[in-house]
C-alpha cells in the first residue's frame, strides 16, 4: 500500500517538524 505508506511518512515528517520547532522555541 504505497498510498498508506506515503501518508504515514508525511504525518511523521509533520510531527517531527512540529516537535523540532517546539524544542527550538
Amino acid at each position: 500500500m504505497p498510498d498508506n505508506m506515503d501518508m504515514s511518512i508525511n504525518y511523521t515528517s509533520l510531527v517531527i517538524i512540529i516537535i523540532y520547532n517546539n524544542i527550538i522555541m
